[in-house]
């Protein structure tokens, strides 16, 4: 198959796409919403088993080494672990605030290079451009409140 053909195949699938998010937005969104829940309660299980397998790991070294019993070994574990943390816990607070102020700026740029951008279309087209803007638009939300509720 040529270029044209798989163009052809990508804007139908485009067209199908904004026409099921527009015909059923609630089903979309429910969708969107578990596949993400799916995401992060594996990505915390993930941790977990991590976790526990380091802290086992940890367990086992402690008491070869050091020839505790196992409360002992749990008390050793548990400090070195929340020192481990401590360390991670202040070197993030140390590169957060620069996060910040790095993200914030960038958010800032952002809307206002999109609000260029906007007016900047609006004011390329034509009366006839923008009236087909506005009822279009109007379309949209209205048939979204008339058949999405």
């Amino acid at each position: 198959m040529n270029s044209l053909t798989y163009k052809k195949i990508v804007n139908g699938l485009a067209i199908a796409g904004v026409i099921v998010a527009i015909l059923i937005p609630d089903v979309i969104l429910e969708l969107i919403a578990e596949g993400l829940h799916f995401i992060l309660e594996s990505i915390i299980e993930m941790l977990h088993v991590v976790f526990e397998w380091v802290e086992s790991a940890l367990d086992h070294v402690i008491e070869h080494f050091f020839e505790t019993e196992l409360h002992d070994t749990q008390i050793i574990v548990f400090y070195i672990i929340m020192a481990c943390l401590s360390f991670v816990g202040y070197r993030l607070a140390l590169k957060v605030p620069r996060l910040y102020r790095r993200l914030a700026d960038w958010f800032i740029v952002m809307l206002e290079v999109n609000k260029v951008r906007a007016y900047m279309y609006w004011y390329s087209l034509t009366l006839l451009g923008r009236v087909k803007l506005v009822g279009s638009v109007s379309a949209v939300i209205l048939s979204y409140l008339f058949l999405g509720m």
